[in-house]
């Protein structure tokens, strides 16, 4: 498991919008991790979305698409028309028993450990190894009232493989806490792989 740095004080919440960027940053997930990372400033290197905790989504609406960019490093790089949220301790931290309405990014993949050959899982089974992953320790009574599945493509310098494409599914849940801090924790690590790409993250709030 990849070490994570627990929050002292505060979350960042950070809308990030792209209206006068080209398309291909809404369509190539290389692209827009560049334009995630750019955002912030002051950890160089690879290990950059590791040591900020960062991880994001993107919103696909009919009017706005933008990015929901969650760090526990503050972005200093941003457009003037995007926003960021600060998000005290005492409101990131939700106690056991809480009733909560939330979200999860994922990638619906399943790797074969003896020939490392990568399958993309059915919408039914991808749920149900997204509702298996949470409620194993953090979420019980957990209940999926919507799932959606996209799909985002780069170019590859691999010449036998031009195109890379990322499958990314999105579930809406209600669930129970089980254990606040297992599903803080969990935020905070994000769900699964493909987290350099936009997926991973869990948001919640009471119900």
């Amino acid at each position: 498991m990849i070490s994570t740095t627990r929050p002292q004080a505060t979350m960042f919440l950070t809308r990030l919008t792209l209206e006068n960027t080209s398309p291909r940053q809404w369509s190539d997930h290389h692209a827009m991790h560049n334009t995630v990372m750019n955002v912030f400033s002051g950890i160089a290197g690879d290990s950059k979305r590791q040591q900020g905790n960062i991880l994001y989504r993107t919103v696909f609406t009919s009017e706005n698409p933008h990015l929901l960019i969650q760090s526990t490093m503050q972005p200093t790089n941003i457009p003037s028309d995007s926003a960021i949220i600060t998000i005290p301790e005492n409101a990131w931290h939700l106690p056991t028993g809480t009733l909560v309405v939330g979200q999860a990014t994922y990638q619906p993949i399943a790797r074969n450990r003896n020939n490392r050959k990568v399958t993309v899982r059915s919408m039914e089974e991808s749920k149900e190894w997204a509702c298996n992953k949470m409620t194993a320790a953090a979420l019980t009574e957990m209940t999926v009232i919507d799932h959606q599945r996209h799909r985002t493509n780069a170019r590859s310098r691999n010449p036998q493989h031009p195109e890379t494409t990322i499958h990314v599914d999105n579930i809406t849940f209600i669930a129970t806490i089980a254990n606040s801090e297992e599903f803080e924790e969990f935020r905070l690590r994000g769900l699964g792989r493909g987290k350099n790409y936009g997926c991973g993250l869990i948001t919640a709030i009471p119900s």
